[in-house]
């Protein structure tokens, strides 16, 4: 049975879990002197659960924009939830305005987006670019023009901040569907999303697992900064549940929230680590991953645990990428600490077994910014680029036990390479390179050279292709 109310009428049914007891007479004052610091502590800053009753407070001052919102009883859920048809959603004075942000600030929230199924079992795609759960505000200059800056997340896991009038480096649109589909919510089921922020970045959490992530890559004054993104959610003076009818102002999919949290400072695992239904955020290991295999078991370690295996002796499984989609591989990096490269190796060839056939290589790259590529290769080393290296000492110790995400992403003919090694004492080495590879299917795979690759399954997955 659906529970219809406009949430003018009764005044959203939420509950405001607003702790400043909790946290005593401590709450919003500023740092203890040196030496006499309290570690940050995580509060919950407010929660919306859409359950209302005499005995629960009020919410005056949420709005629904295009009366786009009502509150129904879910049947999977057994709760109320707040139901968002195809544009707007609700404004909210933003409970973290005030609150003093120590070390970050987290939101989660449960979302079901909805879309069409056919009768053969076809499912409609979905708006992903649709906001979630949004930041903002209504300001504008003199002459009425919105400058205003925004700050929201997608059904695609698209982290977006952007202000009208700053320069575009200082904005930011990170896993934007135009690029790349992610997968991570699966339309007509349930989904825990958990988004942390920090000054260094930010960690997308679905079902349970870690999904999407972003890292600090520089310090330049003209390159976007993701303190930007904690600093905006404790200055705007909006949240939006769905967007604004800036952001929403076509008719789109219907979406479905319930239990959003706002968390001051870092999570814990218990707030991240929450499964409601689906399969989003990986799952299935090596989500949507063509191997090329016999017996189809994923090989999830590369070399021996002595790190012993010569090189070009032990590899991976091929991992087929077709033209405009994105392989996303997760691992932890064991070396024997000889030379700098005997750490991950990746190879992207032709779709072909390696030294059978038309079988050639696109590029080889090390970790220690050094690549090659066959007779036919576009290979350019100038094509190489980097954050963080400069001591190779420092280098070979740190590669030790380090977890590494590398991202191949082709773009027309192109294809570009991202591999992110975060060291044990937090040091990160990022190296990039792109080449033309034309657009037929490509396969990568890993190489150990006296190293030892351990897979993160849950953590390696193929994005949906943009294109065929």
């Amino acid at each position: 049975m659906k529970l219809r109310k406009t949430l003018l009428s009764f005044a959203c049914a939420i509950m405001v879990a607003l702790s400043f007891t909790a946290c005593g007479d401590d709450w919003g004052r500023q740092d203890d002197s040196a030496g006499g610091q309290v570690y940050p502590s995580k509060t919950t800053v407010a929660t919306y659960d859409f359950e209302y009753s005499e005995e629960k407070p009020e919410y005056s001052d949420m709005i629904s924009h295009d009366e786009s919102c009502e509150v129904t009883n879910d049947e999977t859920l057994a709760s109320n939830v707040l139901h968002i048809n195809g544009k707007g959603g609700a404004k909210i004075a933003n409970p973290f305005n005030g609150v003093k942000l120590q070390n970050g600030a987290a939101i989660t929230f449960a979302v079901k987006i909805d879309a069409a199924v056919a009768e053969d079992g076809t499912v409609a795609d979905v708006d992903l670019t649709r906001p979630l759960i949004s930041f903002g505000s209504d300001e504008k200059d003199a002459a009425g023009n919105d400058i205003s800056a925004h700050f929201y997340i997608t059904a695609n896991g698209q982290v977006v901040y952007s202000k009208p009038t700053q320069l575009q480096s200082l904005n930011l649109n990170e896993n934007d569907p135009a690029s790349v589909k992610t997968g991570i919510l699966s339309p007509n089921e349930w989904h825990f999303v958990a988004l942390q922020l920090s000054t260094e970045g930010y960690q997308l959490y679905v079902d349970g697992k870690k999904s999407l992530s972003g890292y600090q890559t520089s310090s330049s004054a003209t390159s976007f900064q993701y303190k930007t993104l904690v600093d905006s959610i404790n200055s705007l003076p909006y949240i939006y549940i769905g967007g604004d009818s800036k952001l929403t102002a076509e008719e789109t999919n219907t979406v479905s929230i319930d239990n959003v949290t706002l968390i001051r400072n870092m999570m814990e695992e218990k707030d991240w680590n929450k499964t409601i239904g689906g399969n989003g955020g990986g799952d299935e290991a090596f989500k949507n991953v063509e191997f090329v295999k016999e017996d189809g078991t994923p090989t999830t370690e590369i070399g021996t645990s002595d790190c012993s295996a010569a090189w070009w002796t032990s590899f991976s499984d091929y991992y087929r990428i077709p033209a405009g989609a994105t392989l996303h591989l997760k691992f932890e990096n064991h070396t024997s600490g000889a030379g700098n490269w005997n750490n991950w190796n990746l190879c992207v060839a032709t779709d072909d077994a390696r030294n059978v056939g038309n079988y050639a290589e696109h590029f080889v790259m090390r970790s220690d910014l050094f690549g090659w590529g066959g007779a036919a290769s576009t290979y350019n080393a100038a094509n190489i680029t980097n954050e963080g290296y400069g001591d190779w000492e420092q280098f070979k110790a740190d590669m030790e036990g380090a977890k590494v995400n590398i991202q191949l992403q082709r773009k027309g003919d192109e294809i570009y390479m991202t591999a992110v090694a975060t060291a044990k004492n937090g040091t990160v080495y990022k190296e990039m390179y792109h080449q033309t590879i034309g657009t037929d299917m490509v396969r990568a795979f890993l190489i150990a050279d006296h190293s030892c690759l351990k897979l993160d399954a849950d953590n390696c997955y193929l994005a949906s292709p943009v294109y065929e």
